[in-house]
C-alpha cells in the first residue's frame, strides 16, 4: 500500500503541485513558533521519518478537520522555507524512490534550523539525555602513505600545550568520544551512518575551527564549517565497545587542500552519542610554524626488496607492529615540503629506546627518492620484545618523528610467567585475596587473563570517577590498577587506590625491563595469546 501510494504520488507531481499551491496561497501565511530542535521530514513529530509523515502533513494542508503540526520546520522536509505539497512529495522521494535525504537536521537527534527561513518549533518531540558523553581532541603524526589506521603519537607539544607542527607537512586531527563517564549511561557514540555503514553520520560529530583550512574556493573548509563530513566520508573508526568509546581521524596531507598556512588554529569538537545527549565543547589549539622542513613517515614490509607496500598498522594502537619470529623491512620516507620544497635529505638518523643489544642507533640504507631502508632479522640487531621508541630525524632541518615500533608479545609466554614467579600464593586458589586468581597450577593462562583484563578493580571503589577502576584496560597502562599497583603510584590522588605496592615483600619490586614488557603489553591490547 505505502509503495502504490508513493507511485501515485511519484506520477502525479504537477497535478498535485498546482492545486497544491492554490490551496495553500489561499490559506493565508502560516503561524511561526520559536526555535527549538527538530528532526527535518518528522512532520508528526513522532521521532521518526517514515509515511505517516506524508500523510500528516497532507491532512494538515487540504482537509479541514487534520492536525496542525507544531513544528512547521520539521514538516519543511526540502527546506525551501515552504511548508506546501511539495515536502510530502520530496519525502516519499526519499522513502521509496532513492531519492536524497532532507537536509540537515537530521535523524535521530535532531537539531536547530541552520536556515533562516521563519519557520520555527512548538514542540517537536525531540528529547536528549542529561547524562552528557565527553569528547577529547588530539593533534597526532599522520600515518604512513597508504596505510589508513590512525596513529596516537600526538605531535610536539609548546607551551599551555598547544600542539606544533610545520607547515607543509602532513598532521591528522583524532577526536576520541567516550560515553558518561564510568558507564552510568547504556548509550554510546557511534559515529558511523546506521544506513550505510561505510559512511558516518555527521549528526553526531561537530569539528570546527577560527581559521579556514587551507583555500575554501580550492577545496579547503571556511571557518565555522562543520568538518564532520571530512572524517566521516571516508569512515576510519576504531570504537570499542566495552568502553564505549569511538575514535574518528582526519588526515591533513602536506600537499593537501586542507594544508594550513602558519598561524594559531583553534579547533572546537563536540560529539552527541545515541541518547542524543551532546558534550560540552571542547577546544584543542594548534600552531603551524613557518617551515620548509620535509615530511617524515615510517612503515614495515614484509619483504627485504623494497615494494612500497606499507603494511598496516595495528588497528588498536595505530602503530607499525611485527611479529618477534619474522624478519621485516623498516622504511623512513621523506618527502618535499607541500608548502615550500627544500632539497631532499641524504641521510636520515633513527634512534632507539631501549637499546638494540648495545646499539642506541638503527643503520638506514639510501634507495633513492628520499627514501631509506633496513632489514632487521631476529637476533642481536633485533629489537627487544615490547614497544621501542624510533626517534627520526634529517640533516640540517628540526624536525623530528618520534614512534614506537611494537614488537609482538605472547601473554602465556612473555606475561604470564612473571606472574607464576611473584604473585604465587597470594593471588591463587583456593582463596586468592581480592578475589584476583592471577596464577593456577594447570589452569590456561587464557582462563587466568579473564579474571584481570577488562575487569572492574576492587580498589579503588568502582564508579568512584578515578582514572584507574579497571585492573587492566587495554592499550591504557595509566587507566590500570594493575599497573600503578606494579609502579607503586596507586595512591596519588588521579588513581585514589589504597594497600601496598606489589609484589608483596619489596623492596626490590619488579626491575625495568620486566615492569617495560608489562606496560608494552597493556600498550599492545593486553592480548590474551
Amino acid at each position: 500500500m505505502c509503495a502504490s501510494f508513493a507511485l501515485f504520488f511519484m506520477a502525479n507531481i504537477t497535478t498535485i503541485l498546482s492545486v497544491a499551491s492554490v490551496l495553500w496561497l489561499g490559506s493565508g501565511a502560516p503561524l511561526t513558533y520559536a526555535q527549538s530542535a527538530f528532526i527535518r521530514g518528522d512532520g508528526n513529530s513522532d521521532g521518526a521519518r517514515n509515511i505517516g509523515d506524508t500523510t500528516f502533513i497532507l491532512n494538515s494542508l487540504f482537509t479541514n478537520d487534520g492536525a496542525q503540526p507544531t513544528c512547521l520546520d520539521a514538516g519543511d522536509a526540502n527546506d525551501d522555507g515552504d511548508l506546501d505539497a511539495s515536502d510530502p512529495i520530496y519525502l516519499l522521494l526519499h522513502l521509496f524512490a532513492g531519492g536524497p535525504p532532507p537536509p540537515l537536521p537530521g535523524f535521530p537527534c535532531g537539531g536547530t534550523d541552520p536556515t533562516d527561513d521563519g519557520l520555527g518549533c512548538e514542540d517537536s518531540g525531540v528529547t536528549s539525555s542529561n547524562l552528557q558523553p565527553t569528547v577529547e581532541v588530539f593533534a597526532t603524526f599522520a600515518p604512513a602513505p597508504g596505510v589508513r589506521e590512525r596513529t596516537r603519537v600526538t605531535l610536539p607539544s609548546g607551551s599551555g600545550g598547544v600542539f606544533e607542527v610545520d607547515e607543509g607537512t602532513s598532521f591528522a586531527i583524532l577526536v576520541v568520544g567516550e560515553s558518561f563517564p564510568d558507564f552510568v549511561s547504556p548509550a554510546r557514540i557511534d559515529l558511523s551512518d546506521p544506513n550505510n555503514p561505510n559512511q558516518g553520520n555527521p549528526q553526531t560529530l561537530r569539528v570546527t575551527t577560527n581559521q579556514d583550512l587551507g583555500n575554501p574556493t580550492s577545496g579547503g573548509v571556511a571557518a565555522g564549517e562543520n568538518l564532520a563530513p571530512l572524517f566521516l566520508n571516508d569512515l576510519d573508526l576504531w570504537s570499542d565497545p566495552i568502553y564505549l568509546v569511538e575514535h574518528a581521524a582526519l588526515r591533513v596531507a602536506g600537499d593537501g587542500p586542507l594544508a594550513p598556512s602558519p598561524g594559531l588554529y583553534e579547533f572546537s569538537v563536540q560529539v552527541t552519542d545515541e541518547e542524543c545527549a551532546t558534550s560540552e565543547p571542547v577546544t584543542m589549539t594548534l600552531e603551524v610554524l613557518s617551515s620548509s622542513a620535509p615530511d617524515l613517515f615510517v612503515w614495515t614490509e614484509g619483504n627485504e626488496d623494497f615494494a612500497d607496500s606499507p603494511r598496516p598498522h595495528d588497528p588498536g594502537s595505530g602503530n607499525p607492529r611485527v611479529d618477534p619470529t619474522e624478519s621485516f623491512l623498516l622504511v623512513v620516507e621523506t618527502q618535499p615540503n607541500g608548502r615550500n620544497p627544500g632539497p631532499t635529505p641524504s641521510s636520515v638518523l633513527v634512534l632507539v629506546d631501549p637499546l638494540i643489544g648495545s646499539s642506541s642507533e638503527i643503520s638506514m640504507t639510501s634507495i633513492g627518492s628520499g627514501q631509506f631502508t633496513s632489514w632487521l632479522q631476529p637476533g642481536p640487531d633485533f629489537p627487544g620484545l615490547g614497544n621501542t621508541t624510533l626517534s627520526i630525524s634529517t640533516p640540517l632541518t628540526n624536525v623530528e618523528l618520534t614512534t614506537p615500533l611494537e614488537v609482538d608479545i605472547s601473554f602465556p609466554n612473555n606475561i604470564q610467567p612473571i606472574w607464576n614467579l611473584n604473585c604465587s600464593g597470594c593471588h591463587e586458589a583456593p582463596a586468592p585475596f581480592l578475589d584476583l586468581e592471577m596464577v593456577g597450577p594447570g589452569i590456561l593462562p587464557s582462563e587466568l587473563w579473564k579474571n584481570y583484563v577488562n575487569i572492574v578493580a576492587v580498589q579503588p571503589t568502582p564508579l568512584s570517577l578515578t582514572l584507574s577502576p579497571f585492573r587492566i584496560r587495554p592499550y591504557f597502562p595509566h587507566q590500570s590498577y594493575l599497573y600503578h599497583k606494579l609502579m607503586g603510584t596507586h595512591e596519588i590522588p588521579e588513581v585514589n587506590g589504597t594497600g601496598l605496592r606489589m609484589p608483596l615483600g619489596g623492596p626490590p619490586y619488579l626491575d625495568d625491563t620486566t615492569i617495560h614488557l608489562i606496560e608494552s603489553w597493556i600498550l599492545q591490547g593486553a592480548q590474551k595469546d
